[in-house]
């Protein structure tokens, strides 16, 4: 755990944090986000993530959803892992396209595809959807459709 940490670290900046107010929506709910989350750096935020934003990604702004992506992987090993559905959609969805990011942060998240479905869940192959994020890090070859 702690060489993805490095990994995720080496490879998503911390700066410049995304402008508040980190939720397109006012409500009490989203208000709470941004509160908690915002104007924090996401290794602290991965430090200490709240409770209350496990299941906040989808609130988040897109600059802030690329911003804090790293805090919410990394928040995913937890006992809640409400999370990991909206992290699943986001990377599966379009809105963050593999070539839309470096290349090492394209392994970062290939290894935590990896590492959270592989050594957290004890998958031998990820969802047929992140098949390509899987294979990026290293994993197991199978192409997206062909995983089972």
């Amino acid at each position: 755990m702690r060489s993805l940490l490095r990994q995720l670290r080496e490879a998503f900046p911390d700066a410049p944090l995304p402008p508040r107010p980190i939720t397109e929506h006012r409500c009490p709910e989203c208000d709470a986000a941004d509160v908690l989350l915002g104007g924090q750096p996401w290794p602290e935020v991965a430090a200490g993530f709240p409770r209350e934003c496990h299941h906040a990604f989808p609130l988040l702004t897109p600059a802030a959803q690329r911003y804090y992506l790293p805090a919410f992987m990394l928040s995913a090993f937890g006992s809640n892992g409400m999370q990991v559905d909206s992290l699943e959609a986001a990377l599966t969805g379009g809105e963050f396209a593999p070539q839309s990011f470096t290349q090492d942060q394209r392994s970062a998240i290939g290894r935590w595809v990896v590492e959270y479905w592989g050594s957290w869940m004890g998958w031998e192959e990820p969802p047929p959807q992140l098949a390509a994020w899987w294979a990026e890090a290293g994993g197991s070859r199978a192409e997206p459709g062909n995983a089972g």
